[in-house]
């Protein structure tokens, strides 16, 4: 059974906007896991780490993360298990070691190698990161909050035109002042069924609690400020709609093959 594989080594693939961040895409994967008996969350993170060992001397590409409920509805699995690469290659360069050398270089270790849940799906997507305004990295908190939802494009709309959308959203956001959060965009590549129902899922997430405290604090004047722009009726050109958003802890492990 895969042990750990979603989210930052980025690879630049994209163009860069004056005053807003780089637009790039990754490849990003999701495993949806269950605690084995007898292990929770800190098991699957010292396992993780356990695996970034492994990367490193293979000099392999991968970030990882792990990703937990807090208002996400019912749910089928405890964690999901979140990675990404910088582009196919690497994807496939991971998968090939971990299938063919991890299991010899585990029974190797001198470390205990039960694992700590188990995985009963997986999916691999594009990882669109569309915009992100950044704070002084000391200040980010360990564990993110992210909400992720799951929408649809209007019939003639694009993922290239949404992506030019938030070009000037970002802009937006940096001229009112917000700060400490980001968006990135997921389109399907394998692993799913042929009646998935969207067709991308869209990730907030925030570098601090304070940062998304703020967030509400301002939404009325952001309101205001934002409705004497175009931007409300582009993305409603742009996005038939959303699902309810669903908020997940989201921790950063670690990144390998920088």
């Amino acid at each position: 059974m895969r042990f750990l594989p979603i989210f930052l080594i980025f690879s630049l693939s994209e163009m860069i906007v004056a005053e807003t961040s780089e637009q790039y895409v990754v490849r990003s994967e999701f495993m949806f896991c269950k605690y084995n008996e007898g292990k929770g969350y800190n098991d699957v993170v010292e396992q993780s780490k356990q695996y970034q060992k492994f990367l490193e001397e293979k000099g392999l590409k991968y970030t990882r993360y792990v990703m937990t409920p807090i208002w996400a509805g019912k749910q089928e699995y405890d964690y999901i298990l979140s990675g990404n690469w910088p582009d196919g290659q690497e994807q496939y360069r991971e998968w090939g070691a971990y299938l063919n050398e991890y299991p010899q270089w585990l029974a190797e270790q001198d470390i205990d190698v039960s694992q700590a849940g188990t995985c009963s799906a997986s999916v691999s997507m594009r990882n669109h990161a569309v915009m992100r305004i950044r704070i002084n990295q000391d200040d980010y908190d360990r564990i993110n909050f992210v909400d992720l939802r799951n929408c649809n494009f209007t019939e003639n709309a694009s993922m290239s035109d949404l992506k030019t959308f938030y070009v000037e959203y970002e802009r937006a956001n940096r001229d009112f002042g917000r700060e400490g959060f980001g968006i990135n965009l997921f389109t399907p590549y394998r692993g799913f069924d042929t009646d998935i129902n969207f067709d991308f899922v869209n990730m907030t997430y925030w570098y601090n609690a304070e940062k998304r405290s703020e967030m509400i604090a301002s939404y009325r004047e952001w309101n205001d400020f934002i409705t004497k722009t175009n931007l409300p009726e582009e993305r409603q050109s742009l996005i038939e709609g959303c699902s309810p958003p669903k908020t997940w802890a989201s921790e950063w492990i670690f990144s390998t093959g920088r």
